[in-house]
């Protein structure tokens, strides 16, 4: 599905969440656009403001294709910092408090990218 798509359907749901099978709901209501067409206009306004899902992150392969001064947060809401030129090239900082703390190479997957700087 679409960021789009993903979007409406769970505003319906959720609005309908009341219901004896909301996803079937859904389905079926999708036939008939009079009945959507509120959570796609609410779902064009959320990614109109910039909103798009987190990236996550579940193999050391997409870990390591990050570029440096990548973040991430890990589900136990540890934040790691790609330092490649301070520490090497597959390493990372936790950082406590807003302060690097230590290096550290094992980081917990999956793990959410909060921050991916563009690449020049």
């Amino acid at each position: 599905m679409s960021a789009r798509e993903d979007i409406a359907a769970l505003l319906f749901t959720t609005d309908n969440s009341k219901a004896v099978a909301p996803w079937s709901e859904w389905e079926h209501s999708k036939k008939e656009p009079r009945l959507t067409e509120y959570v796609y206009a609410m779902a064009d306004a959320i990614l109109a403001a910039g909103y798009s899902k987190p990236h996550t992150i579940t193999t050391v392969e997409e870990l390591d294709a990050l570029p440096e001064g990548s973040i991430v947060r890990t589900e136990s809401y540890s934040l790691y910092v790609k330092d490649e030129i301070r520490v090497g090239p597959t390493s990372w900082w936790v950082t406590t408090n807003e302060q690097f703390d230590f290096p550290s190479i094992d980081i917990t997957l999956p793990a959410t990218a909060l921050y991916i700087p563009e690449e020049s």
